[in-house]
């Protein structure tokens, strides 16, 4: 509402908060809430439309069921009361739900703490295990969807646009292929996009949101090693060649207590490291 500057104070969680800018400029806003920045930012009227196909303007949610003023922010929250039920208090909770023109809309907590930083730490490390060990199981490589979405997409791909690139990812895929010698690979449930800007560092330990691209069963070490590659390329702006060199050190803190909970192999790992990047480059 653009009546009311506790609604705009209520919805700065919301803002991305994962680059040094957003962190800067977000408590500014805070404190300049009472002097009629709300007026300014807000807005007068919130519509929310669902996702898909619709014959008619009216059948997209208008409003929802709540008294008062309102801080929104876009997404998708998917599979919530999957999540909830895997890992109980570790994302938002559902605060309602319903349905309109046959489509399910809804309401979640917003997740409070404080930004847990940009290095992966023992808390992070501690609610990967968590996840990992709730949905431990292994899988064919030809059946993982991560390697199965990178084929496919390698296939569909151009050889002459970039025949050396290309050639280095068949030649990935092929590696794949020959080290896993028809035996199946270590999978766990993964968030799908475990960030900084998508964890909360609380007194009861990390808790995500953003689980829209939540997977059941993903590569064992999915989102340990998103975690890494994101916060060194979007945040301190390494070079590939610098990114890789630094997987040693990295395995040598914290991850390598996931890897070791969850009772993977060093195989395991580097190939779990070459699924991720054929994956991520395909």
């Amino acid at each position: 509402s653009p009546e009311d500057s506790a609604a705009l104070r209520g919805g700065i969680p919301l803002l991305p908060s994962g680059r040094l800018r957003g962190r800067a400029v977000w408590p500014l806003l805070r404190s300049l809430s009472p002097f009629g920045v709300a007026q300014r930012l807000g807005r007068p009227e919130v519509s929310v439309w669902t996702k898909g196909p619709s014959r008619r303007e009216e059948d997209d949610l208008a409003l929802l069921p709540v008294d008062g003023t309102l801080a929104i922010a876009a997404g998708v929250p998917d599979r919530n009361q999957t999540v909830a039920d895997l890992l109980p208090g570790r994302s938002p909770r559902l605060l309602a739900r319903g349905e309109r023109a046959g489509r399910t809309w809804l309401a979640q907590e917003v997740v409070q703490g404080r930004h847990a930083g940009e290095i992966l730490t023992p808390q992070h490390a501690e609610f990967l295990l968590e996840l990992g060990r709730a949905s431990r199981s292994s899988q064919p490589l030809e059946e993982t969807q991560a390697y199965a979405d990178a084929t496919r997409h390698l296939t569909n791909l151009k050889p002459d646009f970039d025949p050396d690139w290309h050639s280095e990812y068949e030649r990935l895929r092929g590696a794949l292929e020959d080290t896993a010698d028809g035996a199946e690979l270590p999978a766990t449930a993964a968030h799908g996009d475990f960030t900084p800007w998508n964890v909360r560092a609380t007194r009861a330990g990390i808790r995500a949101f953003d689980w829209e691209y939540f997977s059941p069963s993903a590569p064992a070490l999915y989102d340990l090693v998103h975690f890494h590659v994101q916060s060194c390329v979007l945040v301190r702006q390494f070079p590939g060649e610098r990114i890789f060199d630094s997987f040693d050190a990295f395995f040598r803190g914290p991850a390598g207590e996931v890897a070791r909970g969850l009772a993977l192999e060093a195989s395991d790992v580097v190939r779990a490291l070459g699924l991720y990047d054929l994956h991520e480059g395909a």
